[in-house]
């Protein structure tokens, strides 16, 4: 993995070069091998693999965001073919290509929920939007909450005929399936990261999954003046928010989890919330503070090598420059 984080503005250092050399020079070859140094790299691993599910989290909530975002287009599409009714001739003109359009958009749908991507891809993508939110200070609630609602008021009325009852019944065909893959990710995820979690969390998560499964969220109100799809429809769709905010809530957890307690590996000075001591996550998932990472890149001449992935390298680099 390419260990350069993405940088949103040039970095600065807050301490003197050659002073960062002696000092870091001097706390390594004090604490190389000791039981303080074989500490601060168990916690870094546990802080890595935190951050690779967290990652993991933030890709399966964009793949459903996306399905969300093609749901509602076909949905204003449906609207569209509704006002043409009183225009046959404009109807018969555009209705094809409006059912054609939402049948490619429900391939691609279950295509993206379906995807399994790298985890460079992944980690990358989440170590993105996690600077970006940062950057411009947006709440962390936004990315699961900006397409929490969808209009299915054109389920409401019983198709009048074969042509549209198909078009719509694929379009909530789609979202069932689509839904039903996350929700299968999100029980993987869970079991996949359960033996780091502890038993408190273990506990909470545990039962967050079991709300989803809840019988009156598997299960729909009949409505005889209106056609039986609409309410089953939106019971997906208020399961596929339901699941949103759980993968946000795992990811929260997570990052908080391995951030707890953690120290640079370079210099072994306790991570701060922000500032110079901040975690930045590296391509690997490792971390390294802001500043000692601004000055490994400068040691280096570009992109720098991984303190604990690539620890030779490192040491390499450090000791020729002293």
């Amino acid at each position: 993995a390419n260990n350069k984080p993405t940088e949103m503005e040039p970095r600065q250092l807050h301490v003197e070069h050659t002073q960062w050399l002696a000092k870091v020079s001097a706390v390594q070859r004090e604490k190389m091998g000791t039981d303080e140094w074989n500490e601060v790299v168990r916690r870094g691993e546990m802080m890595r693999t935190s951050m690779r599910a967290c990652a993991k989290t933030s890709s399966a909530t964009s793949r459903l965001r996306e399905v969300k975002s093609g749901m509602q287009t076909s949905l204003s599409e449906m609207a569209q073919v509704r006002l043409l009714r009183s225009d046959p001739a404009a109807m018969s003109a555009n209705v094809h290509q409006v059912y054609e359009g939402i049948s490619r958009r429900a391939e691609v749908s279950i295509a993206q929920v379906s995807r399994e991507e790298t985890e460079d891809v992944e980690i990358c993508r989440w170590n993105m939007e996690r600077q970006m939110v940062q950057e411009v200070d947006i709440p962390e609630s936004r990315s699961h909450d900006e397409t929490a609602k969808l209009s299915f008021e054109e389920f409401r009325a019983i198709p009048t005929d074969e042509a549209e009852e198909a078009a719509k019944f694929l379009l909530y065909e789609t979202f069932a399936k689509a839904c039903e893959e996350i929700r299968g990710q999100v029980f993987a995820f869970y079991d996949d990261n359960k033996s780091n979690l502890g038993p408190r969390v273990c506990a909470a998560m545990s039962k967050t999954l079991a709300d989803i499964d809840r019988t009156e969220n598997l299960g729909t109100v009949e409505d005889e003046s209106t056609w039986f799809v609409l309410g089953m429809a939106r019971q997906v769709d208020a399961n596929a928010t339901m699941m949103m905010n759980v993968l946000a809530d795992f990811g929260r957890r997570l990052e908080l989890l391995g951030a707890a307690d953690q120290s640079c590996p370079v210099c072994l000075d306790a991570f701060e919330p922000e500032g110079p001591h901040a975690a930045e996550v590296l391509g690997c998932c490792h971390s390294v503070c802001r500043e000692c990472w601004a000055h490994m890149e400068l040691l280096a001449h570009g992109p720098a090598p991984c303190p604990l992935c690539r620890r030779q390298d490192f040491m390499l680099q450090l000791s020729s420059s002293v």
